[in-house]
């Protein structure tokens, strides 16, 4: 079998399976980059403002206030970009000591959960950002609408739910290769 997260489907539809395997790669780096650079934005702007404050008891009111705000950013983005690549927290003990057909199903029911629960989030955060009492509330320091920020969480949600979508093919694909294994007689 080749590396391909994707089943082999022919035809058009899987040219089409394909090309949105390589868009979620693109979009999975571009994530990470924007990651690294809010990262790095944030260190810098921190530095320079305790350099500012300590050095010459100057001070920029909305340097805190960005940083916060990155941090919300990278959280938000990074997240999805972490689910992608398998990197977040997971709590394996009991599970890995199960069959690999019981440990795949058990995926999959994770990722419906995952799936539900960022779908939950994404309509009400949506409902959030686009309250007037958000929309119309100014930040205290870069004055900008407090939508800006809040749309984090949907956006965050939106590729969540697009990179748990990729984790059903990638779940399928581990059946199909256990079922695979088990038909070829060798051991679970």
């Amino acid at each position: 079998m080749s590396g391909e997260i994707f089943p082999d489907f022919s035809g058009q539809g899987g040219k089409k399976v394909k090309g949105f395997e390589k868009v979620l790669d693109i979009l999975s780096k571009i994530l990470m980059w924007i990651c690294a650079f809010l990262m790095l934005a944030m260190v810098l702007i921190v530095f320079i403002e305790v350099i500012r404050r300590y050095a010459l008891h100057l001070t920029w009111p909305w340097s805190e206030e960005l940083v916060r705000y990155m941090i919300v950013y990278a959280t938000f983005l990074g997240g999805p970009a972490a689910y992608r690549m398998g990197a977040l927290t997971c709590f394996d003990l009991v599970v890995l000591k199960m069959p690999t057909k019981t440990q795949n199903i058990l995926k999959y029911v994770v990722n419906t959960i995952i799936i539900a629960l960022c779908v939950l989030i994404l309509k009400y955060s949506l409902v959030v950002v686009q309250s007037p009492a958000i929309h119309l509330m100014k930040s205290a320091g870069l004055k900008f609408s407090m939508s800006i920020p809040y749309a984090s969480i949907p956006i965050g949600m939106i590729l969540m739910i697009i990179f748990g979508i990729e984790q059903y093919f990638i779940i399928h694909k581990k059946i199909k290769e256990s079922n695979v294994e088990l038909e070829g007689g060798q051991p679970c």
